[in-house]
């Protein structure tokens, strides 16, 4: 098992840094200060942001084991 490197010199935690966790703080800020009924949108565009990082993350680790 290959160990994991938490630290920014990971391609795939930086990537997160800079995508997920502001996307993450907007929806949380959003959630808290709009009404229940608008925050379904801004709980879709979190999953999906998720969603796509962890798709990116796994070809990503995916081209770079086949790459060594």
């Amino acid at each position: 098992m290959e160990r994991f490197d938490m630290s920014f010199n990971n391609k795939i935690i930086k990537v997160w840094f800079l995508t997920v966790l502001p996307v993450l703080i907007l929806s949380i800020v959003f959630t808290l200060l709009l009404p229940i009924e608008k925050t379904f949108f801004i709980r879709v565009i979190l999953i999906v942001t998720v969603v796509s990082h962890w798709i990116w993350a796994i070809i990503y680790s995916k081209k770079r084991v086949r790459h060594n």
